[in-house]
């Protein structure tokens, strides 16, 4: 996937770029890929564990909480009560849940799983992406 959407943007069909990462690559937190990724106005795939292996979007961080888009219906407050169900943002996100979930190796809800098994493909809007030409001031 990732190959195919940098095709995409070379030939600028989409503005669009992407970086795949796996195994120990692929977790949230302090100079984490995934964290800078988000920072910067980018989205991120990943697969991770609901019931079954399942892949959803990642597309923000803050302050520890990670606001996310999966694809599974529901309706039902969870269990965990530190994850929140999310209906006034369809367009960018529907869960809002700790980091710390994603980091655990062992199949419980929204853990990336074993450090061999995990996958992400980071993705960017190049005309959206935060980046240091855009955001750095200059003084005389």
């Amino acid at each position: 996937m990732s190959n195919w959407l940098n095709g995409f943007g070379r030939i600028g069909q989409l503005s669009v770029t992407s970086r795949y990462l796996s195994g120990r690559n692929v977790y949230l937190g302090k100079g984490s890929e995934i964290n800078d990724a988000l920072h910067h106005h980018g989205a991120v795939v990943v697969r991770l564990f609901y019931d079954e292996a399942h892949y959803v979007l990642l597309t923000g961080e803050k302050d520890g909480l990670v606001y996310m888009f999966d694809p599974y219906y529901r309706d039902e407050p969870f269990p965990q009560e530190d994850i929140l169900l999310d209906k006034e943002h369809p367009f960018a996100y529907n869960r809002i849940v700790p980091e710390a979930y994603f980091n655990q190796e062992d199949l419980e809800i929204y853990a990336l799983g074993p450090m061999e098994n995990r996958e992400a493909v980071l993705l960017f809007n190049e005309q959206t992406r935060l980046t240091a030409d855009k955001t750095i001031e200059y003084y005389i």
